[in-house]
């Protein structure tokens, strides 16, 4: 009891009081500033991931259009090459027409028939595989300039 009136005791007991107080103090301090430093972080995290996401909307818009676009193109041209064929094969029934209806001839009995029925079935046939060919060269073309479009339109922006 004699050592509570002592004024060192009371001296050492408010130190430490004070000082426990402060460091108390000092460490809510620090914990609010990290917190308000990772509140910020956070919030600039969010900012940076929603301005990257609406730069990817809008990328995505604009490859969308340019795909419709292309699509579009695709068909017209389709359709273009479908009235193409459509137009050469009405002149190779012209053709034919014109030339009578060939009819096949056998080369190793071809000897002594008449030139005119040889030239009409070699131009007749002649016309139906080059008919065919460019069928298949205007199909393949379209192909290959859609694509060529695809990779220049969407796929390298």
């Amino acid at each position: 009891m004699a050592l509570l009136l002592n004024w060192r005791v009371w001296f050492v007991i408010t130190f430490v009081a004070s000082l426990a107080f402060g460091s108390y103090k000092c460490v809510q301090f620090g914990k609010n500033s990290v917190q308000v430093e990772f509140d910020k972080y956070k919030n600039q995290q969010i900012l940076d991931a929603l301005a990257v996401e609406k730069a990817n909307q809008a990328k995505e818009q604009v490859m969308k259009l340019s795909l419709e676009n292309l699509t579009n193109a695709y068909v017209k041209n389709q359709k273009a090459n479908s009235d193409n064929a459509i137009a050469a094969n009405n002149s190779l029934r012209d053709l034919q027409t014109t030339i009578g209806n060939p009819t096949p001839i056998d080369p190793a009995t071809s000897i002594g028939v008449d030139d005119l029925a040889r030239a009409r079935f070699v131009v007749g046939d002649c016309a139906t595989t080059l008919s065919k060919m460019a069928e298949a060269f205007d199909a393949s073309e379209a192909r290959l300039s859609a694509l060529q479009e695809y990779v220049k339109n969407v796929v390298q922006k």
